[in-house]
């Protein structure tokens, strides 16, 4: 079993089917994801975007078969031009670091699949195996690790896991009424 190639900087989605009968993936499909159209999904189906585990191509009269893991790509309408640039900052074998603006989402959610720092570092470094380490919200502006390098990564992620990685945020505000200045607020976000 292998993951499907990734498709202009982005990966495939995958559903496992649940319990249940449909009398075809179609209409299993359609009843999932009512947002998205019966019409997108043939689409997809006669594009060959979406395929089992084993990546064969699944059509319109597949039926459905409980347990069997598919992969699908999303696709959106034109996305918003999201026109703040990140700044690589460091790259090596194992880790790339950028400095992403503010309202540039991390990963690929919800409305946004290319105007993302994930889709956006994969094309310009070529690199499609780079995964976050960690994400930071689309408001928000910081530096972001990725891993770059699927034999070091798990090294990486415990770090995070074992909370040995501190993040700290700086906020820019109206100056305060007094003269005290620096002030420091401490406080934990749980």
């Amino acid at each position: 079993m292998s993951s499907p190639p990734i498709r202009d900087g982005v990966g495939a989605s995958e559903l496992r089917l649940p319990a249940g009968t449909w009398p075809s993936l179609l209409a299993f499909l359609q009843l999932q994801f009512p947002a998205i159209g019966v019409e997108v999904w043939r689409s997809r189906l006669q594009r060959g975007l979406v395929t089992d585990e084993s990546g064969r191509t699944l059509d319109e009269a597949a039926p459905y078969v409980a347990g069997l893991l598919i992969h699908y790509y999303r696709e959106l309408p034109p996305e918003p031009v999201i026109p703040f640039e990140a700044q690589l900052l460091y790259q090596d074998a194992h880790l790339v670091v950028a400095d992403k603006p503010h309202f540039l989402p991390v990963v690929p959610a919800g409305r946004y699949l290319q105007q993302t720092l994930l889709v956006r570092l994969k094309k310009a470094l070529g690199l499609e195996q780079l995964v976050p380490l960690h994400r930071i919200d689309r408001g928000t502006a910081g530096l972001v690790l990725f891993s770059a390098d699927p034999a070091s990564r798990g090294q990486y992620q415990s770090l995070f896991a074992r909370r040995e990685v501190a993040k700290t945020y700086e906020a820019l505000a109206p100056a305060l009424p007094t003269e005290q200045f620096p002030l420091l607020r401490r406080s934990r976000i749980v």
